[in-house]
């Protein structure tokens, strides 16, 4: 598993860029991504994938200890679907 320290040196090793720009590039594109996603914005990188919004509705839950109804609030999940490009990649189907 790569954090983002480690991602952003792979990135300054691909790009040919200092190590600071590279964490400076990757923390600029998160924010972004973010607030894209916060304004309900859809954010397509071709190839790549796809991060949406998916709204799930307020509704009723059990508790499973004593089967209780409990309220649900609605909530927003952010959700990514990968690309065809990135499925072949991680597939093996694609160098």
């Amino acid at each position: 598993m790569l954090n983002k320290n480690e991602f952003a040196v792979l990135i300054a090793q691909r790009t040919g860029s200092s190590h600071k720009e590279a964490k400076a590039f990757l923390d600029a594109f998160c924010a972004e991504l973010e607030d894209a996603l916060a304004a309900g914005e859809t954010v397509q990188l071709t190839g790549t994938g796809t991060f949406t919004v998916r709204e799930t509705p307020a509704h009723t839950g059990f508790n499973p200890m004593t089967k209780q109804p409990i309220a649900v609030a609605a909530k927003k999940s952010p959700v990514f679907k990968a690309g065809k490009h990135l499925k072949e990649k991680v597939n093996g189907t694609k160098d």
